[in-house]
């Protein structure tokens, strides 16, 4: 097992929510790290994040959790609801609050990534740096990068998504593995849900379709976050979303 000293330094390759946790964790473990994102800038990009609990105690391990908690939402009522809105269940949420120690949290996915950079201020970042290649020696590894750059250190991490310039260095180029599901996943207007009430989360079921939506704040102003999941079996040529009657998302869903 490879051994890093004080001086080593680890790069990351992407600085998203994956980079940004790991830069965090690195910093508490005493270690230097580097994070290089091909992005020219942390815009707020992405739609509505619900971390569960499993998610928020490991932001726990690297002490985010009460940040992460009070840049969002908690949630603590649950409905499940047929398509059109008809009521099937509804629980708290509080259980889990009360059993493991954290709540259940909506947030914008540019807050959580917010917290998480103001978290290890001193990590440099290296924005619009696209990976290029990378090669290792005994002594440890240099990146280079589209723009003719390039670092070295002890150790790289590939943290760049689902098209991953490390992983297909490392793989080769493989095809993506289409799981047999489509999602839309948006920002809608609060108001043109009917007034969701706060710290609920519903679950809408039907034959066609399982959505979810949730308060999320963005800014100062309370939104809601509306995600549309489809079966593959179904999404063949659906060019529009209908979760309730008169709830329409084609023109809020994103990609």
């Amino acid at each position: 097992m490879m051994t890093l000293a004080p001086d080593d330094t680890i790069l990351i390759i992407g600085a998203g929510i994956g980079g940004l946790a790991l830069a965090r964790a690195l910093t508490l473990a005493g270690l230097k790290c580097q994070l290089f994102e091909r992005a020219a800038e942390l815009s707020a990009a992405g739609a509505g994040i619900m971390i569960q609990t499993a998610g928020m105690l490991a932001l726990r391990e690297i002490g985010l959790d009460v940040a992460v908690a009070a840049a969002g939402e908690e949630l603590t009522i649950g409905r499940n609801a047929t398509e059109r809105g008809q009521t099937l269940m509804r629980s708290s949420l509080s259980f889990l609050k009360d059993q493991f120690g954290v709540p259940v949290v909506a947030l914008h996915r540019s807050r959580l990534q917010a917290v998480l950079r103001q978290s290890a201020p001193s990590v440099p970042l290296h924005l619009d740096r696209a990976l290029a290649g990378f090669t290792s020696d005994a002594t440890g590894v240099t990146a280079t990068f589209t723009d003719g750059t390039s670092a070295r250190g002890a150790v790289l991490v590939g943290a760049d998504g689902l098209r991953s310039a490390v992983r297909r260095q490392v793989l080769g180029d493989q095809p993506l593995r289409y799981a047999g599901y489509t999602t839309w996943r948006g920002i809608a207007r609060h108001h043109d849900l009917g007034g969701l009430a706060a710290a609920e989360v519903e679950y809408h079921l039907g034959r066609q379709f399982k959505a979810r939506q949730h308060e999320v704040r963005i800014d100062t102003t309370l939104e809601t976050i509306a995600g549309v999941g489809i079966d593959a079996e179904f999404a063949p040529g659906l060019r529009d979303v209908e979760l309730v009657p008169q709830r329409r998302f084609d023109q809020h869903v994103g990609g």
